[in-house]
């Protein structure tokens, strides 16, 4: 089954990638069991949009990586499925992004305690990244943001030394995930 793009983000020339149904092999690689993660963006493109109460903001061409936990039902594979559904009506911070971008990486860490927080805090201190949404994703918390802007040149290791750099531990990377928005309900 091939899903349709959102022709409005297609005609931004955005979101360029494979369209296939990989919702099983998705499911198989995301564990359902609680943890912190890092869930790394591309954008293709240069785009101002709206982000609900946060107003206008420049979305640049590159890669993004956003930090959350997932210590609710479903846990990982649950937060990050949702995470990677487009939405029709954007409801959390990310959602408005989303719809923009394509989905590289996930890391993630099984650690029982939230880390959300001590990464956000961490790279927001790192000279390694920019902050480029000030309060993105963390209206809830005292974070800067949850949301950081890796640049143009990304590669899985570079992103995993990142993070073990600010402390990050029992990393996992779950890679492949281009495409896999296409088949979510």
């Amino acid at each position: 089954m091939d899903s349709q793009w959102d022709p409005e983000v297609w005609s931004l020339g955005c979101c360029q990638g494979k369209r296939r149904d990989n919702r099983r092999a998705m499911s198989s690689k995301l564990k359902a069991v609680f943890g912190t993660y890092a869930l790394v963006l591309e954008s293709t493109c240069r785009v101002t949009i709206t982000v609900g109460a946060l107003g206008t903001v420049q979305v640049l061409p590159g890669f993004y990586v956003y930090i959350g936990s997932a210590f609710g039902p479903g846990g990982l594979r649950g937060r990050l499925l949702n995470h990677l559904r487009k939405r029709n009506s954007p409801h959390w911070h990310i959602d408005y992004l989303r719809v923009l971008t394509m989905p590289a990486e996930a890391w993630i860490s099984t650690e029982p305690t939230r880390r959300e927080h001590d990464w956000a805090l961490a790279l927001a201190e790192s000279p390694a990244v920019s902050t480029p949404i000030s309060r993105f994703g963390a209206s809830d918390c005292r974070c800067p943001s949850h949301l950081f802007y890796l640049g143009r040149s990304w590669s899985r290791s570079s992103c995993g030394r990142l993070l073990v750099s600010i402390g990050a531990s029992s990393l996992e990377c779950v890679s492949g995930l281009a495409g896999w928005e296409m088949s979510l309900p």
